[in-house]
């Protein structure tokens, strides 16, 4: 018995009455449904933040490109403030390089407080020390310029403020090109994390059908089962009731021929 009970595993749930088999059943459904439930929720979620992170590099890949626009063109004027011999020119080249210093600076403090990655804190302190560089340079030309030394002018705007304008606008490409690499590999992981999201999807919806498929037959079974302990009873009636009768009948036929006492 024991043997046949270990071939048969579904020995032990036949021998449990009907109530106590669908309890099972219902309670290992429910904890399928929790558990599909609960790591949709986790996929949801990964996608969430994984959106949200992608929003946040986008917003700052903007920044970064405002800055680097900020100093190509402060970087070209500096330049044309150093060539031009035009007072009035310089002056309003001056003016609005000045404002879009003032812009730029806000835009730089705005982005380094928002970077995280060691990369991007290195390349942006790599920008402010260029820009730095840049403005002492344009320091060096504007002392030049009123001391009436051309050749100091012509060594200052060669040596010192060109290279300068160089690597500053280096700079701010090369923090723009990198926050536009995190925006590429971020928008990779939110396709990742859509795609995990629709595989787990149908791989819920056919495990649900292949729980229902299985759970079909049992409930049918069960379902049955009572209608077939009631037709038993029924034809044990049926074989008991005869036998009653036919032993009344002889009982009553006996003392009709013996008479009474």
């Amino acid at each position: 018995e024991t043997a046949s009970q270990g071939a048969h595993p579904m020995n032990f749930l036949n021998q449990l009455r009907i109530g106590k088999r669908l309890t099972i059943g219902f309670l290992m459904v429910n904890a399928l449904f929790v558990v599909m439930v609960a790591i949709t929720a986790l996929q949801v979620e990964r996608v969430r933040t994984v959106s949200m992170d992608m929003e946040e590099q986008a917003e700052m890949l903007s920044l970064a490109e405002k800055v680097l626009a900020d100093v190509q063109q402060n970087a070209a004027r500096s330049q044309a403030i150093a060539r031009s011999a035009d007072a009035d020119m310089t002056s309003y080249i001056g003016s609005a390089m000045a404002a879009a210093m003032k812009n730029g600076a806000e835009l730089q403090k705005n982005l380094g407080a928002r970077l995280r990655h060691p990369d991007g804190r290195r390349l942006a302190d790599e920008l402010t020390r260029t820009q730095r560089e840049w403005m002492q340079a344009q320091d060096d030309m504007r002392a030049a310029r009123e001391a009436n030394d051309a050749t100091a002018v012509r060594r200052a705007l060669n040596e010192r403020l060109m290279p300068a304008a160089d690597r500053y606008r280096q700079a701010g490409a090369a923090l723009a090109d990198w926050q536009l690499l995190q925006v590429r590999e971020m928008r990779t992981r939110v396709d990742g994390s859509f795609r995990d999201l629709y595989i787990w999807i149908v791989v819920t919806t056919l495990g649900a059908v292949v729980v229902a498929m299985l759970i079909a037959p049992a409930a049918a079974a069960l379902s049955r089962a009572p209608t077939r302990k009631a037709a038993t009873f029924s034809t044990g009636m049926r074989m008991i009731r005869p036998r009653t009768s036919s032993s009344r009948i002889s009982r009553s036929r006996c003392l009709r021929a013996t008479g009474p006492s």
